[in-house]
């Protein structure tokens, strides 16, 4: 499922800097960038995309 609305993607994009299995460890950006890549190129754009408007 695709998040929709701002508050939606904010979470999504949230979620994605802590691991499910180490939660006191913080990823950084292009940990993320790297690991989604996995997932393909569009799954790492939206992450490219949710970074400039999130963190400017």
């Amino acid at each position: 499922m695709m998040p929709l609305s701002l508050e939606e993607q904010l979470i999504c994009f949230a979620d994605k800097f802590y691991s499910k299995t180490k939660l006191g460890q913080e990823k950084t950006p292009d940990q993320i960038k790297k690991s989604l890549l996995r997932h393909g190129e569009e799954t790492a754009a939206r992450f490219a995309a949710w970074c400039k408007l999130f963190l400017g």
